[in-house]
């Protein structure tokens, strides 16, 4: 799903399922070469797991194209749904100051 903020930013969320358990929260620029991931809220690893069992929210900035490492959410979560809703609300109300 695509939740625009402006014609040069977005904020794009990615689930398993209607009830997930696994997702990504992305907030995204538009450049020349098309939409760049400026971070992303998470809780997936893929080939990380070592079961079905993914709650480890956190988030991960992007420089250079490169995703670097996870670091804490600036708020608490205690299921999926929720960390999905907090990540989505962080991106829209600080967007700017998360894309500078």
């Amino acid at each position: 799903m695509v939740l625009p903020i402006n014609e040069s930013v977005r904020i794009l969320y990615r689930r398993s399922s209607a009830y997930p358990y696994e997702y990504a929260v992305m907030l995204q620029v538009m450049n020349g070469d098309g939409w760049e991931t400026v971070i992303v809220c998470d809780n997936s690893h893929e080939g990380e797991r070592w079961d079905d069992s993914v709650d480890d929210h956190h988030y991960h900035r992007y420089s250079g194209g490169k995703k670097r490492s996870p670091e804490s959410l600036p708020f608490e979560a205690s299921t999926t749904n929720e960390a999905m809703a907090k990540a989505i609300e962080w991106f829209a109300d600080d967007w700017e100051e998360l894309i500078s």
